[in-house]
């Protein structure tokens, strides 16, 4: 547990001004897990925001904000509000406990601690954190290319349109449609198709050379790059970029008219993003890769929203 904590979950924030406390926490947590201590709620909160921590260990009452008033904000923020909280509190009264779970708290330890109980505690909420981050990379990733899945997309997508307006700077969508699939896969059966499709994911995958672009396979034979910065200039460059990938990959398809694997591709970009509704850019980018398809497939499409305006 303490090589898996270290490399993937973080350190264990402790918010506790009593040195005596601290240092009976030290005793049984300190040996096995990193731990941060902070000496009051608003020094926790600002820690938080510099470096999520994999679990809060809090004091209910401290100077100042309390414990409990502390869990409320953090399960109120995006980043922290998942972050599983756990009290220590020398309080037995009902009440106070009840506020303790109604502010979001993961468990609740009586002081003073058993050092076996409160590690075991601790144990049971990482491994918790754990299973749920293998779940949710499991989620993440499309099993039959390798490549992001929808649900990845989707939350991505989300993130980036944040970031695209708070910035002020562009964003683009790619939709990749292979051509035929359908006809494709009646001739070379379901087989040949999975692998046509493991390879155009990686062609595509392997066309986006910025740290911040993504691929994530939407269905079918549908996939989505996220282009993080690009304008329409950009957005036609990495396309073309897509279709000489693919094309170099020499997959035969004798029914197609250039007798290969061919995929056509519509984008959608804003220069300042000022839209942030998924729907917006989903329905955005479909309208460009349709009208890549109806010009005669194998091309591409780049649309903006100025062309979504007129």
């Amino acid at each position: 547990m303490t090589e898996v904590l270290e490399n993937t979950l973080g350190h264990i924030a402790v918010m506790e001004d009593d040195d005596i406390h601290y240092l009976v926490i030290t005793k049984i947590l300190g040996k096995t897990y990193q731990l941060q201590r902070s000496w009051s709620a608003n020094a926790c909160l600002e820690l938080s925001q510099k470096e999520l921590p994999a679990l809060f260990i809090l004091k209910s009452e401290a100077p100042g904000l309390s414990g409990i008033e502390l869990c409320k904000l953090l399960k109120a923020q995006l980043e922290t509000k998942d972050i599983p909280v756990i009290f220590i509190t020398a309080h037995s009264d009902e009440n106070f406990l009840s506020q303790c779970w109604q502010a979001g708290a993961s468990d609740v330890i009586r002081r003073p601690a058993n050092p076996v109980d409160l590690a075991a505690r601790v144990k049971v909420q990482l491994m918790q954190i754990q299973k749920i981050r293998t779940l949710t990379s499991n989620l993440m990733i499309d099993p039959q290319t390798g490549v992001f899945s929808k649900q990845y997309l989707l939350e991505e997508m989300k993130a980036k349109l944040r970031e695209s307006r708070r910035g002020k700077t562009a964003l683009g969508l790619l939709m990749v449609d292979i051509d035929y699939f359908s006809v494709y896969n009646q001739v070379y059966g379901d087989l040949q198709g999975d692998r046509c499709l493991a390879q155009v994911a990686e062609a595509i995958s392997s066309s986006l050379f910025r740290g911040g672009d993504s691929v994530a396979r939407v269905g079918g034979e549908e996939f989505i790059c996220i282009v993080p910065g690009a304008d329409e200039n950009g957005m036609a460059v990495i396309a073309a970029r897509i279709q000489q990938a693919i094309s170099g990959l020499k997959l035969q398809f004798k029914e197609a008219e250039t007798g290969l694997v061919s995929v056509s591709i519509g984008g959608y970009c804003e220069p300042v993003v000022t839209n942030t509704q998924l729907t917006h850019w989903i329905e955005a980018v479909q309208g460009a890769l349709h009208k890549a398809k109806i010009t005669g497939k194998n091309c591409y499409a780049i649309s903006t929203a100025k062309d979504i305006s007129e």
